[in-house]
């Protein structure tokens, strides 16, 4: 059976939120039971889901009915031929005796009337202290506000700040990410509407050191419809930029990358369409040493469902090569990216989920596949890292 990709809905979960046209409250949306798997495919709870990506559901919501695909090398041998070597041995567990983690503090935060409060964004300063996003929602006015805090090194809570889109009845705001630069300055971005969640925008905060808001910046897409801001990063110069998905002339959404100056003019847009013309939502981004700009996330392809979509810019926001990643064996199914990293070389390292499991690709710096592994649980265990060819659809300019 193949699951026939929904339109996605990124705001975080609230408990007993309905969203237009819900029958029961939200729950994101489900991929339905495969059917008639064949026989060396260990069956799993059919309620068992797998978390993507924390205060995005879209991401984080996306479950699997049945089915991982079988243990042992079968990976391997299947794609045991091509022009790279692939690392050997069998992925063992870490494990950590209860003396060597010791807890320092723990800080909390409630508000006053014990309002629905999600954490979703986190860092840590070169000195130690700690910076902690998310939001607050009040069911009462149907509205919800970014909250952003500073700790000490001790945990003692210096500032605390939120953002409200506007004093309107149902107006929302939800912060999903959260970077510091080497001065202190706290940035951070989400999802805000003025009360009408068909025309969210992305709204992006720059903090002082001391919690003071220097600048807000927002993005609204070409379609005018749905932005929502799921990464962000902040350069040496302070330069900030930002990714999502954003509502394209289409009505579907487009990967939006946007870059920021330190004073919080936008310098670029670039927006990334799959091949299908369908959904595609970024979910990470990640910069390199000379200033390239790397996104990945879900992209619809050809088949109906979702790939591995990852995008390279240069500085000034010119594309210079993409690549697609289909599990292939699991060709029909989803393959949903949800982290990104870039080692000092340029090499590009993509991770997520697929219906393998998890699936971790590294890319060249100039796009091209290097080698591709699954990982799907201490009992029954992937390939590992396994060398060309896996399936692969890239362009490189």
């Amino acid at each position: 059976m193949r699951y026939h990709h929904e339109k996605p809905i990124y705001l975080p979960p609230v408990p007993g939120r309905r969203h237009a046209g819900a029958a029961a409250p939200w729950a994101g949306p489900t991929r339905p039971a495969r059917a008639a798997f064949p026989a060396q495919r260990r069956e799993r709870p059919a309620a068992a889901s797998r978390g993507l990506l924390p205060g995005t559901p879209e991401w984080h919501a996306l479950r699997t009915a049945a089915g991982r695909p079988a243990p042992a090398n079968h990976r391997a041998a299947q794609r045991a031929s091509g022009p790279l070597a692939a690392p050997a041995g069998a992925v063992q567990p870490l494990t950590a005796s209860d003396e060597s983690l010791t807890e320092q503090w723990v800080a909390r935060y409630s508000s006053a009337s014990n309002y629905f409060e999600s954490a979703t964004a986190l860092a840590v300063d070169a000195a130690g202290n700690v910076y902690v996003t998310g939001y607050i929602y009040y069911p009462h006015v149907n509205s919800a506000d970014y909250v952003t805090i500073k700790y000490s090194p001790t945990g003692q809570e210096l500032w605390r700040t939120s953002y409200s889109e506007s004093g309107a009845f149902g107006s929302e705001a939800y912060a999903l990410a959260l970077a510091v630069d080497a001065t202190g300055n706290v940035y951070v971005t989400g999802t805000a509407d003025t009360g009408d969640r068909a025309n969210a925008h992305y709204a992006t905060i720059k903090y002082s050191p001391t919690g003071q808001q220097l600048w807000v910046a927002s993005y609204n897409g070409p379609g005018s419809g749905s932005d929502y801001a799921a990464a962000l990063a902040v350069d040496p110069a302070g330069n900030v930029y930002v990714t999502g998905a954003s509502a394209g002339s289409s009505n579907n959404t487009d990967y939006a990358t946007l870059k920021y100056s330190p004073s919080g003019q936008e310098l670029w847009v670039a927006r990334y369409n799959g091949p299908a013309n369908g959904y595609d939502y970024a979910t990470a981004l990640a910069l390199d040493a000379a200033g390239n700009v790397h996104v990945t996330g879900a992209s619809v392809g050809s088949n109906g469902t979702s790939d591995y979509a990852t995008v390279k810019y240069a500085p000034t926001g010119e594309q210079l090569w993409s690549a697609r990643y289909e599990d292939s064996e699991f060709g029909s199914a989803f393959d949903v990216a949800t982290a990104l990293a870039v080692d000092a070389g340029g090499n590009v390292y993509v991770a997520g989920y697929s219906s393998g499991g998890y699936a971790l690709v590294k890319y060249k710096p100039t796009g091209e596949g290097i080698w591709s592994g699954n990982y799907t649980g201490p009992t029954n265990q992937g390939a590992g890292p396994t060398p060309w060819p896996w399936t692969r659809r890239a362009t490189c300019t």
